[in-house]
């Protein structure tokens, strides 16, 4: 091995070089622990020789002063120091001392925080009350609670079927959301408290916009200085066991509740704080789940690495060519090509759940469809964009480039013609003897039609069972009002009233409510069509 020679001319601030500013340098908690370097946000762990060598770059010494006092030779020095560099942790004369972390941070792709408070002092104190109510009997209580909310849960469908099927009133669903809000930012404080236990120090606490939807957040990125796997996997798995307690504390509740319209608002609480629970553990995205897997694996920047080699298998195996791995394991390409569908995957799931709902709500309701639509176009887009990099540096054949392009984008223009249900969301109101379909302003009815099968349901949340069935008379829509409930799950003592365009139905047998939602069956249209009716129609004069 020949020695590199310090870059005099080309990096002067290597010849004498000196950590950056707001570089420390962390001893191991404990005996045979890990050392630690943090930059800010950043925490890099090292070999104990490493962080000698990071503790005298003072800028006092050159190279050959540094492999005197370390007694290294001098090549290994200069490695060190190069690599520190390429780390961004020697003073290059710019780099400035990493301020606090902002109170506003963006974190791509779609990621907005707002820091609200610094927990570190809070649980300092908190620590003896910390350490005393970590040990097995309090875990045992844990575990009994989460898995007999489940069982509670079960033993009570049938309420929770109709909680979950029927509009329910404001208060409920504003003390649900209220519940959700403290629940979460309990789930942050699982985290803080945790990291505290192990010796670490959380950052910031606050709340977020996590794919635009409000969420709280805690920073425990300390936990990088844990010596142990199982550590860190604890700190990041804290919120989700927090969450599970809370659900199942409130299952088991529900049980002793014996107004409906409260226990409806318990069991909502309770099955939404689970399923919050089970998306916080699925590793896919960057949630806790993720974390804890990424520290069980030791492997940080775990998801994006483990995307770039399913980039690389998919362009290798489409268009050929040349790619190293970022991850050396069989299980790398599944994983990411999980991590890259799963984000689509939940926003085709929400748009299947809440199409309904959205048709009934007009305008505002194509507006926020076509919101999630627009974001998975820009996923898409974004993922096609990285993988035409990844095949310009591969040095694949140019003409099989250009032939599996051309077969793929007439594979995609032929599912544009693939034929997809179609059917229009709004619903029916009882005028005397008369029942009337009605829709908001805004909505798309040009396929409308005489003879149309329209299926009655409730107007639930989630579950919109059936409730009845009918057939439009005629096409001639008329000016109406609308009590609110018709479009919205949600139940007035005195319901408003708004506009609609109103056609008049024959029902099969007396509705079971007066008011509920209701389908139109339009039959089958090619995708592209679906999309423009339903994405870009209602925007249009």
């Amino acid at each position: 091995m020949t020695a590199i020679a310090p870059e005099s001319e080309s990096a002067p601030h290597l010849e004498k070089p000196r950590t950056s500013p707001g570089v420390t340098v962390h001893e191991p908690a404990e005996e045979g622990g890990q050392w630690v370097i943090q930059r800010g946000k950043h925490y890099y762990r090292v070999g104990a020789d490493a962080a000698r060598l990071a503790q005298a770059l003072d800028g006092s010494r050159d190279s050959t002063a540094l492999a005197a006092h370390l007694g290294w030779p001098e090549v290994a020095v200069t490695e060190g120091v190069s690599r520190f560099d390429e780390l961004k942790l020697i003073d290059d004369g710019t780099a400035e001392a990493p301020s606090a972390a902002p109170l506003v941070n963006f974190v791509p792709p779609l990621t907005l925080q707002f820091t609200l408070v610094r927990p570190a002092a809070l649980m300092d104190r908190l620590h003896p009350l910390i350490r005393a109510s970590a040990n097995r009997y309090t875990t045992a209580l844990a575990l009994l609670v989460s898995v007999g909310g489940l069982l509670a849960l079960a033993a009570q469908s049938a309420d929770l079927g109709r909680a979950l099927s029927s509009p329910l009133p404001p208060a409920v669903y504003a003390s649900v959301i209220a519940a959700f809000l403290i629940s979460t930012s309990l789930h942050e404080m699982g985290h803080a408290a945790t990291l505290n236990y192990y010796g670490g120090r959380p950052s910031r606490m606050g709340v977020m916009l996590f794919y635009l939807t409000p969420a709280f957040f805690c920073d425990v990125s300390d936990g990088w200085r844990l010596n142990h796997r199982h550590q860190r996997v604890r700190v990041a798995m804290a919120g989700v066991a927090t969450q599970m307690i809370i659900a199942g504390g409130a299952s088991i509740a529900a049980l002793f509740v014996t107004s409906p319209g409260v226990q409806n608002g318990v069991l909502v609480f309770a099955l939404v704080s689970y399923v919050a629970g089970i998306l916080n553990f699925l590793p896919f995205v960057k949630l806790d789940g993720y974390i804890a897997l990424m520290s069980h694996l030791d492997r940080p920047f775990l998801r994006d690495r483990a995307m770039t080699d399913a980039r690389r298998w998919f362009a290798r195996t489409l268009f050929g060519g040349r790619y190293e791995r970022e991850i050396p394991r069989p299980w790398s390409v599944p994983f990411g090509l999980a991590c890259i569908g799963f984000p689509v995957y939940l926003i085709i799931t929400a748009l299947a759940l809440w199409t309904d709902l959205f048709q009934r709500s007009g305008l505002f309701g194509f507006g926020l469809m076509a919101l999630a639509v627009v974001y998975m176009l820009y996923l898409l887009l974004r993922g096609v964009h990285r993988l035409a990099g990844e095949v310009r540096r591969s040095g694949a054949s140019r003409l099989r480039v250009v032939t599996a392009t051309a077969l793929f984008t007439g594979a995609c223009a032929a599912a544009l013609f693939t034929p997809v249900s179609h059917s229009l969301s709004g619903g029916y109101v009882t005028h005397g003897d008369q029942v009337l379909l009605v829709f908001l302003p805004g909505s798309d009815t040009s396929s409308v039609e005489p003879g149309q099968d329209v299926e009655l349901v409730s107007g639930g949340l989630v579950l919109q069972p059936r409730t009845g069935s009918a057939t439009v008379d005629t096409t001639a829509p008329e000016e109406v009002q609308a009590p609110l409930s018709a479009f919205a799950p949600v139940m007035f003592a005195e319901d408003p009233e708004l506009p609609a365009e109103g056609y008049p139905i024959t029902v099969d047998g007396t509705p079971e409510q007066p008011v509920g939602a209701a389908r139109v069956d339009a039959g089958t249209i090619p995708l592209w069509e679906y999309a423009y009716v339903n994405y870009v129609t209602p925007f249009l004069p």
